[in-house]
């Protein structure tokens, strides 16, 4: 028994070079599930991001969140994006900005703040595990601060 965990730790010690190796994809398009809490929302979260390098990229985002209580809420932002890697995890954070509307027409600003975890499957397939932003909104002048949590899948395109 004591053989066998020695072999498969020699086996993830030498694996992690090949970790280390990670490619960054040229475009990265996101679909998730999205949860604003407080609020009681929910609803889909999508995204495309454009990899400049393995470290910065520009993300356009759209949401749709809905709930019986207050209607649906619609985001439309963009904005930079920094990564970095370990291994096949990404850790990302952005600042994204932009609008959002309610069903009845209302316009507001909109911003994201926040950040999260990918896991890379292989070169096409990555697992958002999480993501976590402060969703700030400003409809009529008041200004909205909630925290929204999403998870999905991403399609990756290309390499860098």
């Amino acid at each position: 028994m004591k053989k066998i965990t020695l072999i498969i730790a020699f086996i993830l010690f030498c694996s992690l070079s090949a970790l280390a190796q990670n490619s960054t994809p040229k475009a990265e398009v996101f679909a998730g599930y999205s949860r604003v809490g407080e609020l009681k929302l929910n609803g889909f979260n999508t995204s495309v991001t454009g990899n400049i390098n393995q470290y910065f990229g520009v993300t356009g985002e759209v949401s749709g969140l809905y709930t019986n209580r207050f209607g649906s809420l619609y985001t439309f932002t963009a904005g930079p994006r920094l990564a970095g890697h370990l291994g096949n995890f990404t850790l990302f954070t952005h600042s994204l900005f932009g609008g959002a509307a309610s069903p009845g027409g209302d316009a507001a600003f909109a911003a994201v703040f926040g950040g999260g975890v990918d896991l890379k499957l292989n070169d096409r397939f990555s697992v958002r595990a999480i993501q976590v932003d402060n969703l700030l909104t400003r409809f009529s002048g008041q200004t909205q601060n909630n925290r929204r949590l999403t998870f999905g899948v991403i399609f990756n395109f290309g390499n860098k």
